[in-house]
């Protein structure tokens, strides 16, 4: 399995991306609190590969508003039925 600096396995997914901050993500940031984002790569109930894109956080947009927020979004991709095919025919 392919682990390391920017992919790490964690309960049988591979997470390709994940980003926390306590007060800002940098200079040019709106919000004052904590967030969270991650990307997390695995395999669905049907073993579909699926991808969710998930992150929350919650704090003072532009010292004057206070928000909370949440969002996660999957997009799966359908494992194609290869049982029975040999590929090196299949340019014949």
């Amino acid at each position: 399995m392919l682990l390391g600096r920017d992919v790490q396995e964690q309960d049988g997914k591979l997470v390709v991306y994940s980003e926390s901050h306590l007060l800002s993500s940098g200079g040019d940031d709106v919000m004052i609190g904590p967030r969270h984002t991650e990307k997390i790569f695995g395999l669905d109930m049907r073993r579909d590969g699926k991808l969710r894109d998930s992150g929350y956080g919650a704090g003072l947009v532009m010292f004057l508003l206070p928000i909370a927020v949440a969002d996660q979004t999957d997009i799966r991709f359908k494992r194609m039925n290869t049982a029975g095919q040999h590929f090196f025919r299949c340019g014949r």
